[in-house]
C-alpha cells in the first residue's frame, strides 16, 4: 500500500512540475485557451490525490488491509482501485503531453522535446498492463510484481529526465 501511495504522489508531483513549467511558457502570453488547458490539467492532476485516500482507506477499518480473514465487504477490490488509478495516470500523462503542442507548433525542436512525454505515457500503459495482469487477472503479485515495479520506476525516471532536459534547455537560453 505504501508503494502505491508514494508512486501516485511522485507521479502527480512530477506532472505538476511539468505544468508549472508550462505556466512559465505562457506567463507573458495572451493565449487564454492554453492557460485554461493548463488549469484543467492541474485540477485533473490534483484530483488524482483522491486515489491516495482510496488506497489508504480501501479497507474500513484500515487494519483489515493486513488482516487475513477480514469480513467480506470491508475492503474495496485492490486490483480495481489500482487499475483505475493507473488508467487515470496514463490519461493525465497523455493530456500533459499534448497540451503545449498547439502553442509551439512552429518550433519543431520544442514539439519533439514535449513529445518525449509520450514515452512516459507508454511506460505508464505498460505499468497499467502489469497491474491488470497481476492484481485483476491472476492476483499473483509474487510473479508479476517484478516487471510491474520495473515499469513503475522507468515511468517515474523518464518523467524526471524529460522534465530536467526541458528545464536545462530553458536555463541555457536555447
Amino acid at each position: 500500500m505504501a508503494a502505491k501511495i508514494i508512486f501516485t504522489a511522485v507521479a502527480t508531483f512530477t506532472r505538476l512540475s511539468v505544468l508549472c513549467f508550462y505556466y512559465r511558457l505562457v506567463q507573458d502570453s495572451d493565449k487564454r485557451v492554453f492557460r485554461w488547458a493548463v488549469h484543467a490539467n492541474v485540477i485533473y492532476s490534483v484530483a488524482i490525490f483522491i486515489f491516495i485516500f482510496l488506497s489508504i482507506f480501501q479497507c474500513i477499518p484500515v487494519r483489515n488491509y493486513w488482516t487475513f480473514g477480514a469480513p467480506e465487504g470491508s475492503c474495496f477490490n485492490e486490483g480495481t482501485v489500482t487499475l483505475v488509478s493507473g488508467i487515470i495516470n496514463c490519461i493525465a500523462d497523455f493530456l500533459r503531453t499534448v497540451t503545449p503542442i498547439p502553442m509551439v507548433a512552429k518550433r519543431i525542436a520544442v514539439v519533439i522535446l514535449f513529445s518525449l512525454g509520450f514515452i512516459v505515457t507508454i511506460a505508464g500503459i505498460v505499468r497499467t498492463w502489469y497491474i491488470y495482469k497481476s492484481l485483476v487477472l491472476e492476483y499473483d503479485q509474487t510473479w508479476y510484481a517484478y516487471p510491474l515495479w520495473i515499469a513503475a520506476a522507468i515511468e517515474i525516471d523518464l518523467g524526471w529526465y524529460v522534465l530536467t532536459f526541458a528545464c536545462s534547455l530553458a536555463l541555457s537560453g536555447r
